[in-house]
């Protein structure tokens, strides 16, 4: 009797980007270079620190993550040159669209964009399992093979906060 993991999976849009893998060559590419922060909310308000002063270090922060973000995007895309959208996402894969046609068994290393501001990014590797249409619409299906415990936890937050504003949206309309 086998255990299988399961993983809430969502329905979404977000972007991402794609690179095939060259067989042997399994080594990810993409190293997630934000840095962590190294105080947390408390130790910033036992800092003492006027209320301006504060506010202007953390719009500061912000914006030099901005211009950090739109200064790696070119190397992103030779890097990884395939665009993609995924429509479908959990901590185990995804499906997404994309001009670009893979068949399954085909190896590939993905970077998902999970926020903009601030900027939150996943990747993994993995392999595509299978390709279905659905309305005119080609879905390639990615299990994820190998995830960085960092990574994985991001995408499980990213699908925990996109199921309660779905719940939110669907209570309200």
């Amino acid at each position: 009797m086998s255990s299988q993991r399961s993983f809430a999976r969502v329905s979404t849009l977000i972007n991402g980007r794609l690179r095939r893998i060259v067989p042997g060559r399994d080594r990810a590419l993409f190293h997630d270079s934000s840095p962590t922060l190294s105080f947390s909310p408390q130790k910033l308000a036992e800092a003492r620190l006027p209320e301006p002063l504060l506010e202007f270090l953390l719009s500061l922060d912000t914006k030099l993550d901005t211009l950090l973000s739109l200064a790696s995007r070119q190397t992103m895309e030779q890097d990884f040159p395939t665009e993609i959208q995924v429509v479908e996402i959990s901590a185990a894969g995804l499906s997404f669209v994309s001009l670009e046609q893979f068949s399954p068994g085909q190896r590939v290393e993905v970077v998902l964009t999970l926020s903009q501001a601030p900027l939150r990014m996943a990747s993994a590797l993995g392999e595509v399992v299978r390709v279905k249409v659905e309305g005119g619409e080609r879905r390639q299906v990615l299990e994820f093979t190998s995830v960085r415990d960092r990574d994985r936890e991001s995408i499980v937050q990213f699908v925990f906060q996109e199921e309660r504003s779905q719940i939110r949206q669907a209570k309200w309309s």
